[in-house]
């Protein structure tokens, strides 16, 4: 939009602005102007359809916090909504994904429920401080480029992550390591 403004633009100032008789502007760039705004509108459909078929959605998450590290290192990041939505390629024939309940109450607990293109595939019990990774095997074949999947966590286990200004409080809910894809074989 702002390249067909200053095309716009141009156009009319060019129209307008005569350095001497001789080099005034012919009535081409007008024409050259509208064609190319024409060109623009008609090739967006297109263009727009490239660009989603070629995004890559692999790295998005929907209630997941940013990644960062648990006290001992490892990569993780909260999930912090009731259900965190992420993707998995389908270029993938398994799965690995590790969770682990932070709670100041040892004993405490927590069910996960995995769901895999709005179907459920998988539910977990989660002790207090320990990674649990869940292997799941994805379907031979995929509606699209991507499973959708879904971590249902319950509100009672949707953290809320500390951030710059509170970092020493104690922050209680669901972490989730990175996961590990297993690729197809190759045919």
């Amino acid at each position: 939009w702002i390249a067909l403004g200053t095309c716009a633009g141009l156009a009319r100032a060019a129209h307008h602005v005569q350095t001497t008789p001789a080099r005034a502007p012919g009535r081409w760039l007008p024409l050259v102007s509208a064609a190319f705004i024409v060109f623009v509108i008609l090739t967006l459909p297109v263009r727009a359809r490239e660009a989603i078929a070629s995004a890559d959605l692999a790295s998005a998450a929907i209630g997941c916090s940013e990644w960062g590290h648990d006290e001992t290192g490892t990569r993780c990041r909260w999930i912090v909504a009731p259900t965190a939505q992420f993707l998995v390629p389908a270029t993938a024939s398994a799965v690995r994904m590790p969770f682990r309940l932070v709670a100041t109450n040892h004993s405490a607990a927590a069910e996960v429920s995995i769901y895999l293109d709005g179907r459920l595939a998988n539910r977990v019990h989660l002790d207090a401080g320990t990674w649990n990774t869940v292997a799941m095997v994805l379907p031979e074949h995929a509606s699209g480029r991507y499973f959708r999947v879904e971590v249902d966590v319950g509100a009672r286990h949707a953290a809320a992550p500390p951030s710059a200004d509170d970092g020493d409080r104690i922050v209680e809910g669901i972490q989730m390591g990175g996961m590990v894809l297993t690729p197809k074989p190759v045919r």
